[in-house]
């Protein structure tokens, strides 16, 4: 019976990190355009590609809280297996709190087939995980970039034309521009 019971939820562990590497190949995917987007500086395709990672956060959302409904679930059951030594107290896990892969592992028995499985699963998942954040972190640097380089000409257009105005919302008025050797570099 206990075999039976952890078999479905090894099976449903199994889906759901199969799930999760493959929303997360998506976002590796989406993170990769987003940089093609900012070095072209196509904004649209970039909301674009921002309102698909949008769509995606709540799915994440789900998988990762099954995720770790069912590590936790596992490491109950492992946790209840009787121990090898007779003379010992049967260990039961009564909390509730979330378990994480490493707590399961500890206990896991080493001869199980499907733990190498989940095993490899989980490191693949960690080293996207890891390759999507650096992604992110060189977007976020593509952004900054950005807004420093509009910030830098704001200013240099200020400095060149500090007298131009608006008359009205269509008509533009500036003075002439400064010769070369009058500007400030």
């Amino acid at each position: 019976m206990h075999e039976v019971k952890a078999s479905a939820h090894i099976a449903s562990l199994l889906q759901t990190l199969h799930d999760l590497l493959a929303v997360h190949d998506v976002l590796l995917d989406l993170a990769e355009r987003k940089r093609q987007a900012l070095m072209q500086q196509t904004i649209d395709t970039l909301k674009k590609i921002v309102e698909e990672e949008m769509a995606i956060l709540p799915l994440i959302r789900r998988l990762e809280a099954e995720r770790m409904q069912q590590v936790s679930s596992l490491y109950a059951l492992y946790s209840r297996r009787p121990e090898k030594h007779v003379d010992e107290p049967e260990k039961i896990e009564t909390s509730f709190e979330a378990k994480t892969f490493s707590e399961l592992l500890a206990i896991w028995p080493k001869e199980d087939a499907s733990r190498s499985k989940i095993e490899a699963l989980a490191q693949d998942l960690a080293s996207k995980m890891v390759t999507l954040r650096w992604k992110n972190e060189m977007n976020q640097a593509l952004i900054e970039f950005s807004l420093q380089s509009i910030d830098h000409y704001v200013k240099l257009f200020a400095e060149l034309y500090p007298d131009a105005t608006y008359l009205s919302d269509t008509t533009f008025k500036s003075p002439t521009p400064p010769t070369f050797f009058e500007r400030k570099l």
